[in-house]
């Protein structure tokens, strides 16, 4: 059985995969106080169905946060008594890195890549919507050719909350029409339907690149919230595991 963990900058993400199917995921709160005791009694918390089964482990980590990645080693290789896989520099993941500095390339955008690729070859648009907006290519022959970086739902609607005193909070749902006619519904049309032209004009903008239509995906922690405007996207809930499975999967056949 192999466990994946991705950590975020704002949600951490765990699944547990058999045989090529992921059989659960479940998310938290990234908090980068925690130490290992804490994250094992959280680890163990989800794997206890599972525990108590002779099941040979296996655990792979992709992390933008520095100060967890070593304490989430010490906790997967507790459990697994096992080397774990880390997401890096000098890791083979089979996607090839066609950017000026290959290193920058941060474990989460290689994982999301590498998911997408199970469903096209290449000619592939992934829109990542978690703490920041992130819109990346893959070529025609897979590379990950580039990707555009913009602030998040949950950034902008902080600073439009701090910066506007007048300004309510609101919670994330579709307004009935881009054009508002209250403050709320005016609010909810510039966060919502601004990020769904963002993304479309990315997905143009990297089409009039590629000089080909793009198959696009919906993924990250906010994209629930507007994958109803996208009937033409793949929505992938699990795509950054799916693709760290794989590389599980990859290092397994080549090892």
């Amino acid at each position: 059985m192999n466990i994946a963990v991705d950590v975020g900058n704002t949600l951490t993400k765990f699944g547990l995969e058999e045989r090529g199917v992921v059989l659960s995921s479940f998310e938290w709160s990234t908090n980068s106080n925690q130490r290992k005791d804490e994250l094992l009694r959280e680890l163990k918390r989800f794997l206890s169905p599972f525990l108590s089964k002779d099941i040979d482990f296996q655990a792979i980590l992709s992390s933008v946060v520095p100060s967890l990645s070593k304490e989430y080693v010490k906790a997967l290789e507790e459990i697994t008594h096992k080397k774990v896989t880390i997401v890096g520099p000098g890791l083979k993941t089979g996607l090839a890195l066609y950017v000026d500095h290959p290193k920058e390339v941060g474990a989460d955008l290689i994982a999301a890549s590498i998911g997408a690729l199970k469903y096209g070859k290449g000619n592939l648009f992934i829109a990542d919507l978690g703490t920041a907006s992130k819109y990346i290519y893959l070529d025609k022959e897979g590379r990950f050719a580039g990707l555009s970086i913009a602030p998040g739902l949950d950034i902008s609607a902080k600073v439009l909350s701090e910066k506007g005193a007048a300004l309510p909070s609101f919670a994330y749902e579709i307004p009935p029409s881009p054009l508002g006619k209250n403050t709320l519904d005016c609010l909810k049309s510039g966060l919502i339907y601004g990020t769904y032209f963002e993304i479309n004009g990315f997905k143009n903008a990297f089409e009039k690149i590629a000089n080909h239509s793009l198959t696009c995906f919906l993924t990250g922690g906010n994209a629930s919230f507007l994958a109803p405007l996208f009937p033409d996207y793949f929505y992938k809930e699990n795509l950054v595991l799916e693709g760290l499975f794989s590389i599980l999967k990859r290092r397994e056949i080549h090892d």
